[in-house]
């Protein structure tokens, strides 16, 4: 598993094009109950699907605007630490933890799959 941490707006780039998703980091929140809820945005090829440890099954259901190059449409999904999120066939991610603004997240996806952060690839 490779743990890489992100700030609010920062994403993850997982595999390359046409397969390519990004994991978006939108901030999250504390709720009442003292439990930690995290905002993610996930972009994957129309044809991934995604489910979570909790039971929800989804796809990426909102299209980016025309002035967007990525592929794919994007999930907007709240999710605890804790959580995993399962894209696609082969890549899993694990809410792992919080510390100040950052959200630590845990990757398991085969060894041929790149992970990246974002602004690397600029």
């Amino acid at each position: 598993m490779l743990k890489l941490n992100r700030v609010k707006g920062e994403r993850l780039i997982i595999g390359e094009d046409p397969e390519k998703i990004i994991l978006e980091h939108f901030g999250y929140s504390i709720k009442d109950d003292g439990s930690i809820e995290i905002m993610l945005g996930i972009t994957a090829p129309n044809d991934f699907e995604i489910s979570t440890s909790s039971g929800i099954y989804s796809k990426p259901t909102q299209q980016h605007n025309s002035n967007d190059r990525r592929q794919g449409k994007k999930l907007l999904i709240a999710r605890n630490v804790g959580d995993k999120v399962h894209i696609g066939e082969s890549v899993s991610v694990l809410l792992a933890e919080t510390a100040g603004s950052k959200v630590f997240f845990g990757i398991d996806a085969p060894r041929h799959i790149r992970i990246m952060r974002e602004e690397l690839l600029t």
